[in-house]
């Protein structure tokens, strides 16, 4: 109210010196020019005091809601980075695990099927010199074939009876001892038919015998 005021005095003031120095002068409508401009200023002044002084009282109020709200919106951001940051951190953990995973499945498939391939073909090389091999019994070797039990006998010629296991070395010599006590040479072809072995397994097993057990194609104790 007194800004008010004494800009109104300040206004009146203003005028009336412009006035009269407006009558003193050749041309009165610059006197009422002057005057107009006199009395604008102190309402000029006045416009810009009540601004300033809003600007005073209210600026730390406002300042300080800027700056909590500009806090709380770069805390907003960082725990948005960080949360992409975690999950991009967790995905790339997940692919380097399953790529890791992927690549020892494969390294242990390799593994596997080499050695079944080897243990199958020493079972099929025993059973071919008719000798026993016993698989190890682990799980990854499940499926590979038994010798035992997989590998069929071919009939033996002759209409003979075929064997379903390989003979011992007891058989062998009870067989051999048995023709010769009938007068009967046995060959290799013999023991094949026999015991359904290949005639090369045979001939092999004829000749151990003849150094091991001379005695049982003479007839001898």
């Amino acid at each position: 109210m007194l800004l008010a005021a004494f800009s109104g005095l300040s206004v009146i003031a203003n005028v009336a010196h412009a006035l009269t120095y407006g009558d003193a002068t050749e041309g009165s409508w610059q006197g009422l020019i002057g005057a107009v401009i006199a009395g604008m200023v102190p309402f000029a002044v006045f416009a810009a005091t009540e601004q300033l002084s809003r600007v005073a009282v209210e600026d730390p109020i406002s300042r300080r809601r800027e700056k909590q709200a500009e806090a709380e919106w770069l805390a907003e951001q960082a725990e948005r980075e960080r949360k992409q940051l975690e999950v991009e951190a967790e995905r790339e953990a997940a692919r380097q695990e399953a790529e890791l995973a992927r690549e020892q499945h494969a390294t242990n498939l390799e593994v596997v099927r080499a050695q079944r391939d080897a243990l199958a073909t020493k079972a099929a090389q025993a059973a071919e010199d008719g000798e026993q091999f016993a698989l190890p019994r682990t799980p990854w070797l499940a499926s590979v074939p038994d010798p035992e039990t997989s590998e069929k006998t071919p009939p033996a010629p002759g209409g003979g009876k075929p064997k379903t296991a390989p003979a011992d070395m007891d058989a062998l010599v009870d067989f051999i001892s048995g023709r010769t006590a009938q007068g009967e040479d046995t060959s290799g072809a013999d023991l094949a038919a026999q015991f359904g072995f290949s005639d090369k397994t045979g001939r092999r097993r004829l000749a151990a015998l003849r150094d091991s057990h001379p005695q049982i194609f003479t007839g001898g104790q």
